[in-house]
């Protein structure tokens, strides 16, 4: 879906308002994603029931949560 939407890996830049961030484990799975939305905050879904909350967490929450994860950043691209 990323790439359906233009979204390409970041490498070393800093994140702006609007990137995902995505966990994979090791068979390169994503297990998670989350919307940064500035400040050091994120868009979080968590869980995946309906009854799950959205919630908007701090850097080090999210990060902590999926440490054991490998993270990816993605950034909208839509004129090259």
């Amino acid at each position: 879906m990323l790439t359906q939407y233009h979204y390409e890996e970041l490498l070393d830049e800093e994140l702006q308002q609007g990137d995902v961030i995505i966990w994979k484990d090791d068979n390169d799975i994503i297990q998670h994603a989350a919307y940064y939305i500035g400040e050091g905050l994120y868009f979080n879904k968590h869980g995946q029931t309906m009854f799950n909350p959205w919630k908007i967490l701090s850097e080090a929450d999210l990060y902590n949560e999926w440490e054991h994860l490998s993270r990816m950043n993605y950034r909208q691209v839509l004129e090259k």
